[in-house]
């Protein structure tokens, strides 16, 4: 019988490995994505370049396009841990502009390979789709924790409009940085909850502006 110690650092190799292989589809997948187009790379392209099956492919993910979302598990755990770690006592909002900076932290992990990401997900109605799909998920952990700080149920109006906004602030400050790649993002994400914060304000300034 094998001891406790040998077995738990064998379980960590194996889980680091199957990040390794994770890690490296999606590169490869990115890669092949850029210079092929998506529809023109096939499952067996992405393996060849990883030097696994087709077969070891699908062990990891259902289809060629989900191998570009292949960290988005972990964001959306991270996100929520980030959301729970805020104080009660905290304004909401603050809280969830606090934790769209760690999120945020997350997509900057390799700049350029989010760039990317975005950018074929931008050429493909098909990635877009899922890509819709996983910020659904991650407005529900918004909802969800808003309505639990706001003692109402996270399918009322208000945690809804919350998640909406709060995913609207990340996307922006993410389009933005991928169109001007010098923008910090972390400023865009204060500027998009500052001008959540002072919404009528800033609407109205603008329609002032207009009628000039």
């Amino acid at each position: 019988m094998s001891e406790p110690g040998i077995v738990d650092a064998d379980l960590g190799r194996r889980e680091r490995k199957k990040l390794e292989t994770r890690e490296a589809l999606f590169r490869a997948a990115v890669q092949l994505f850029s210079a092929r187009g998506v529809d023109e790379t096939t499952v067996e392209d992405i393996a060849d370049a990883v030097d696994v099956s087709a077969r070891t492919f699908h062990r990891y993910f259902p289809s060629k396009e989900d191998v570009l979302f292949f960290d988005s598990a972990d964001r959306r755990r991270r996100f929520a841990e980030a959301l729970a770690a805020r104080p009660d006592d905290e304004a909401l909002l603050d809280s969830l502009r606090i934790a769209a900076h760690d999120l945020v932290d997350a997509f900057l992990g390799d700049p350029d390979d989010d760039r990317r990401r975005l950018l074929l997900i931008r050429s493909s109605v098909t990635l877009r789709a899922k890509n819709l799909h996983h910020t659904d998920l991650l407005s529900q952990i918004v909802a969800d924790h808003a309505g639990a700080r706001l003692a109402v149920d996270a399918g009322s109006p208000l945690p809804r409009l919350l998640a909406a906004c709060t995913i609207a602030a990340l996307r922006t400050a993410r389009e933005q940085s991928l169109d001007q790649p010098d923008l910090d993002a972390h400023a865009e994400v204060d500027l998009c909850f500052d001008l959540l914060a002072e919404l009528r304000a800033a609407t109205d300034l603008h329609r002032s502006s207009a009628r000039r």
